[in-house]
């Protein structure tokens, strides 16, 4: 005879649902056939979240490396060993955490298809569940500490030699127009390159040695004995300082070299230590002459070796609980969970980091601080997971929720799927920006360190950068949730209901390429309105803040910088300080020739982007040599730094502005045109990534799941990335018109969309 419970009847009699073992009944183990199975099905979604983060990293490097091999003359071979060694020192950050998100992934698949409640069942308790996940995770830490110790100081070894070999072979590799260059205390800007970059046009080159800055109509760029860039300036002017005689001189050539060991492709301190051997820091380390604040370095690095890789067992404590212990997670779910973590986690590294810079506290304490923290998370969720509720109890509490839901909210079809649209692209959208920024993130951990950034100035600076990483990805959001969107309603029998009430799947799913169309003025807002103003800010942190050297006791930093038709010079810095010393302003005509000069011993910040300028003396230059006029008080500089002329800092009409300026000028805009046109066309991808997705799945026959669908979605983005990276490379270099490169990939996107379209009609 079997008691039923006061109240209710017993939990395995409804709803079909089997009943739970005791909770007392927690020592039947899973067996080798059932701890194999759950090793399987962990692996499979790590190694799918371990490509996507690694595609994402590759799809943004292969748009340059589309443009060295197009336009530089690189060979294919020595690209992709380039990135070959780029992607090594990137797995061994990017493993862990796509353990953490793959185990999230398949826990939640496991709950969602009622195969952990089925364990449960059958006397096997959650905890047993977590002990093929230490499996996986020690070994993804194994694989780890191999790509640590050794792979990845190698890869970063052969990534310099890599590229000093293409800097000595191809000197003009690294130079692009509108963007200032340092190599050493040389400062080059030309605002025309040629493809290949040998030769270049509007050139500004600040020397040292003559501590002023040459103007010249054009410049040959070769390759310098010992593979260092030669350069030789033709048709140039040089004005001295009122000190040297105020003079204005024009010349014909002028020869210099640029050192290749000063350009800003190749390795710093920073990642000298990331690449020694690890007899190489052990000696670093032991050698008395070493400076203590390069032992620490060091040290930091040794240990970094060794935490990261223990990480992935810390995250595979850390997942189980997190999976089965809460809310049951979806596939979708879990993976947006696991990337909120690995942000956190990389939180606590940049603390971890601060923490370096204080003399007084352990570098071990820095460097294993994120493990331990979350260690303890771990141990505290998992003593949970040991005492809560189990599946069933939680599944029929969400079966309840669910179902109250439905019967309060009622709405009309088109509100619906245009809800469960906006939702679901609002979730990838979040899990995408989480990716993209977790790899920007990865990829600036070094230089933060590099340049002693507080905690603050880090937030601040992706505050500021935030709006070009969710420029980048907003499609490929609207893109996943259209997919995702018929998944969703496939799975769960909706499509099969509208069309048996003679709605066709066409009709019924137009509010996903309504949702599209809202988006793509508000996405052109964002490109053209917001991220403009937000990358100059960034920039600004960057340079004022995060590279200011007046932390290091330099009292400021060199500036020389274009802004429009000026510029900028200053021996000092301060800028939170707001001083400046030894300033020189160039007023500069169309020619790219300066028609005016000011020279000022110090100036002052008074805000609002003006500067107070003391003992200043102010000459207007032409032909005929320099005029000495009334110098002004004040000029307007703004705060910012060396900011180059890039098209993103631009809105539409002041880039349209600038090719009209460069145009009048003489100069080739044809790489500003294409960015210009490329812009234009960015916001129909809003509209064609949805209606792509959508017709892909009518088309289908049976609507796909949401592995397949999210699959396709990647493979439809990362090749768009791809097709239009070489498109523009192939505009830059002048080989189609503008427009054709720019627009091209957009109208096959456009003829791709219609041919699934009326492949889904018939």
């Amino acid at each position: 005879m079997t008691a039923t419970p006061v109240g209710g009847e017993a939990l395995g009699t409804r709803r079909g649902v089997p009943a739970a073992a005791p909770r007392g009944d927690v020592t039947r183990p899973l067996g080798r056939t059932l701890s194999r199975y759950l090793a399987r099905e962990l692996i499979a979604p790590t190694v799918t979240a371990l490509l996507g983060l690694t595609t994402a990293v590759l799809a943004k490097d292969l748009l340059g490396y589309a443009d060295l091999v197009v336009n530089r003359g690189l060979g294919a071979p020595a690209v992709a060993a380039i990135a070959l060694y780029q992607l090594i020192p990137l797995l061994t950050w990017t493993l862990p955490f796509a353990l953490l998100v793959g185990v999230l992934v398949a826990l939640g698949r496991l709950a969602a298809d009622r195969e952990i409640l089925a364990l449960e069942a059958a006397g096997v308790s959650l905890a047993r569940v977590a002990q093929p996940v230490l499996a996986v995770a020690a070994g993804v830490a194994v694989a780890g500490l191999v790509l640590a110790q050794l792979a990845a100081p190698w890869a970063r070894r052969e990534l310099t030699s890599s590229l000093e070999a293409m800097l000595r072979d191809h000197p003009g590799a690294v130079l692009r127009a509108g963007a200032v260059l340092d190599f050493g205390q040389h400062k080059l800007l030309a605002r025309e390159v040629s493809p290949d970059g040998s030769e270049l046009r509007g050139v500004l080159l600040f020397v040292p040695d003559l501590g002023e800055t040459l103007f010249a109509e054009r410049a040959d760029v070769s390759r310098a004995p010992g593979g260092d860039l030669a350069l030789e300036l033709h048709g140039g002017a040089l004005v001295r300082a009122p000190e040297a005689g105020a003079q204005y001189l024009r010349f014909d050539r002028f020869g210099t070299v640029l050192h290749q060991e000063d350009s800003p492709l190749l390795d710093s301190p920073g990642e000298r230590l990331a690449s020694a051997t690890q007899a190489a820091l052990r000696a670093i380390i032991a050698d008395p002459a070493t400076p203590a604040t390069t032992v620490r370095l060091a040290r930091a690095e040794a240990q970094r070796r060794v935490a990261l890789p223990v990480a992935a067992l810390v995250f595979g404590l850390l997942a189980a609980p997190l999976a089965l212990g809460g809310r049951a997670l979806s596939r979708s779910s879990g993976a947006v969970l696991g990337l909120g973590v690995t942000v956190a986690y990389y939180g606590l590294v940049q603390l971890g980091n601060g923490l370096l810079r204080v003399d007084g506290i352990p570098v071990a304490v820095a460097v294993w601080l994120p493990n331990v923290v979350g260690a303890v998370a771990a141990a505290v969720l998992l003593a949970r997971l040991r005492s809560g509720a189990t599946s069933a109890q939680r599944g029929a509490a969400g079966v309840r929720r669910a179902a109250s839901l439905a019967r309060s909210w009622p709405r009309p079809l088109e509100r619906y799927v245009l809800a469960t649209f906006a939702r679901l692209s609002l979730l990838s959208f979040g899990a995408l920006l989480a990716g993209y920024l977790l790899i920007d993130v990865l990829e600036r951990l070094e230089w933060f360190a590099r340049h002693h950034a507080e905690s603050i100035e880090v937030l601040r600076f992706y505050g500021a950068r935030i709006p070009l990483l969710a420029s980048r990805i907003a499609p490929m959001g609207l893109l996943a949730g259209a997919s995702l969107t018929v998944s969703l309603l496939g799975a769960q029998g909706e499509l099969v209901a509208m069309e048996s009430c003679g709605i066709r799947l066409e009709r019924g799913l137009v509010p996903v390429l309504v949702g599209g169309l809202l988006a793509a003025p508000l996405y052109f807002l964002l490109c053209d309105a917001v991220v403009p103003r937000t990358n100059a800010l960034a920039d600004r942190i960057k340079v004022e803040e995060i590279k200011d050297d007046t932390r290091d006791g330099a009292g400021g930093q060199e500036i020389w910088y274009r802004d429009g038709e000026r510029v900028v010079r200053a021996d000092r810095l301060d800028p939170s300080g707001g001083e400046a010393r030894d300033l020189t302003v160039y007023h500069l005509g169309p020619d790219g020739f300066p028609t005016g000069r000011i020279d000022a011993r110090t100036a002052r910040h008074v805000g609002q982007g003006r500067w107070e300028l003391r003992d200043a003396r102010a000459f207007e230059i032409s032909d005929r040599g320099l005029t000495e006029v009334e110098a002004p008080i004040d000029v307007e500089l703004g705060r910012g730094g060396p900011i180059a002329l890039d098209a993103m800092h631009l809105p539409v009409r002041a880039l349209a502005r600038e090719i009209r300026s460069a145009s009048a000028g003489g100069y080739d805009t044809t790489a500003f045109r294409v960015d210009l046109h490329a812009r234009l066309a960015a916001p129909l991808l809003c509209v064609l990534f949805p209606a792509l997705a959508l017709f892909y799945a009518i088309g289908a026959g049976t609507p796909p799941g949401p592995a397949r669908s999210l699959l396709v979605s990647a493979a439809i983005a990362v090749g768009y990335v791809l097709i239009s990276g070489i498109a523009t490379s192939i505009g830059y270099g002048g080989r189609v018109p503008a427009p054709l490169a720019s627009w091209s990939p957009v109208v096959a996107l456009a003829g791709a969309t219609l041919a699934l379209a009326w492949r889904a009609r018939r």
